[in-house]
């Protein structure tokens, strides 16, 4: 189980960089819809909201069901 949560944390940390992901490579390079300081902007929020929700509701519910 703990490494099903790294690997589903690993793919959130996809949409900051193009490389590792095809949906952030279409926010990064088309610029009419977003800055690519944006995308980088928006995406850390969404990590460090996943990462908190993974801390707060998913690690004790995984020791309570586990």
């Amino acid at each position: 189980m703990a490494i099903t949560r790294a690997v589903i944390f690993a793919l959130h940390v996809a949409i900051l960089t193009p490389a590792a992901s095809p949906y952030a490579a279409i926010l990064i390079g088309n610029r009419d819809w977003l800055e690519p300081k944006d995308v980088v902007k928006y995406g850390s929020v969404f990590l460090i909201g996943c990462f908190l929700l993974y801390l707060l509701i998913g690690m004790p519910l995984a020791n309570l069901i586990y």
